[in-house]
């Protein structure tokens, strides 16, 4: 994030959904808002990673969902996307994958989803990863040539 200041916004709009801050249009907020936001900011204020206290990040072209089981989807890694893109460019390959230390499946899912042919397996040695990326895999549409 930029600043304060953006991260701020970010949280209003990610906690508070409905909440336009730039419309100009006075917003009331009910208890359970302020609530919700006022756990966001505590956790924001001891540093905890904005992805975990919105449970998603985005990553290549979806938003994954992210706990603190998990490492955060990292935009550096969008690079391996990248390789395997330019290495294996037929899109109709047809092969298995196994993804170690799997966490939220953003590499295996990404894969799956750029080659309509492949399978994949993920594997984790923390069994709520493992449930996460099943979650994953079942947001995306992507269970059914998957296996955590």
């Amino acid at each position: 994030m930029e600043s304060p200041q953006t991260e701020a916004w970010w949280l209003f709009r990610e906690i508070l959904k409905d909440w336009n801050g730039l419309s100009g249009k006075d917003k009331t907020f009910c208890p359970e808002d302020q609530k919700k936001l006022q756990s966001a900011l505590e956790r924001r204020f001891k540093r905890e990673p904005l992805a975990y206290i919105s449970g998603e990040k985005g990553f290549w072209r979806d938003d994954f969902k992210v706990n603190s089981s998990t490492l955060i989807p990292r935009a550096d890694s969008e690079a391996l996307i990248e390789l395997f893109l330019e290495l294996v460019p037929d899109k109709k390959i047809t092969a298995r994958l196994l993804d170690l230390g799997t966490g939220t499946g953003c590499l295996l899912l990404t894969l799956l989803g750029e080659y309509s042919q492949l399978y994949g397996v993920g594997a984790d040695i923390v069994p709520e990863a493992v449930l996460l990326a099943k979650e994953n895999a079942t947001h995306l549409g992507l269970l059914e040539r998957s296996d955590f």
